[in-house]
């Protein structure tokens, strides 16, 4: 997979505390498992602060 700065091998995902407390890692288990060679970073954010983070572009990924 590739970002859109090009990069490969890693998503960064903001995510509120419910969804990447309680929802993220169980889905991400067998994403990583059929893509092992991707890194997923998951940080924990608000909600203001993760829709500030994508509309930058500073994360692939934003989940409330």
């Amino acid at each position: 997979m590739e970002d859109r700065q090009g990069n490969r091998g890693r998503i960064v995902i903001a995510a509120s505390q419910v969804a990447g407390t309680y929802f993220l890692p169980q889905k991400l288990l067998s994403f990583t498992e059929a893509y092992p060679d991707l890194k997923v970073d998951i940080q924990t954010r608000t909600d203001e602060e993760i829709e500030k983070l994508v509309q930058t572009g500073a994360v692939d990924i934003g989940l409330t």
